[in-house]
């Protein structure tokens, strides 16, 4: 029943608000992972820009993460211990609304995979790669900023490790996955 304050819907309103509903369902409903009976009206959006694909994790959500380690060949010819290059962060509630880092762990997640992926192709000299000369480059860093700030003298050189685990899952074994030639260190020039 309409009144001065809320008037009824006329055939256009009906109509709009009809459009909207099955727009709603269609957009839902092809979110779905299974794309053979859900992306059925998908193929008529011919611009892509009507019905939109909000699949945040794609066919193959990523399962595990990947950990890089280092080690140091100090002055004297003695190996370190493996350490863990980027130790991973404890997750805080408050991630869910500002998470400045979680681009820089996904930057690296992504280094290490391509890496990982290069040392699959037969061709590929993986040293000679960007990937990993950017791991590469990003462990120097921190040993160097390490040794300075801590004033010892400067290793020999290094190695970096790529594994793979279960991230916040305590419960499985890491993969070592690729482990880099020793890398020696030179003193910088001031």
């Amino acid at each position: 029943m309409a009144t001065e304050n809320n008037p009824a819907l006329g055939p256009a309103g009906v109509a709009a608000a009809t459009a909207l509903a099955a727009w709603f369902t269609v957009t839902a409903l092809s979110q779905h992972p299974d794309r053979t009976n859900f992306d059925r009206v998908r193929h008529l959006d011919w611009i892509g820009l009507g019905i939109p694909d909000w699949r945040f994790f794609a066919p193959n959500p990523a399962q595990q993460d990947y950990r890089l380690f280092h080690r140091s060949l100090d002055a004297d010819g003695d190996e370190t211990a493996w350490r863990e290059a980027m130790p991973m962060a404890r997750r805080r509630w408050t991630q869910a609304l500002w998470f400045p880092t979680r681009r820089q762990d996904k930057g690296f997640f992504d280094l290490m995979s391509q890496t990982v992926t290069l040392m699959n192709e037969p061709r590929a000299k993986v040293s000679d790669t960007v990937p990993y000369r950017l791991l590469a480059g990003h462990v120097e860093h921190e040993l160097r900023a390490e040794h300075r700030r801590l004033g010892r003298p400067l290793p020999r050189g290094f190695q970096f490790l790529v594994a793979q685990d279960g991230g916040y899952d305590n419960e499985e074994e890491p993969s070592y996955l690729f482990t880099s030639a020793f890398i020696p260190l030179h003193p910088q020039k001031p």
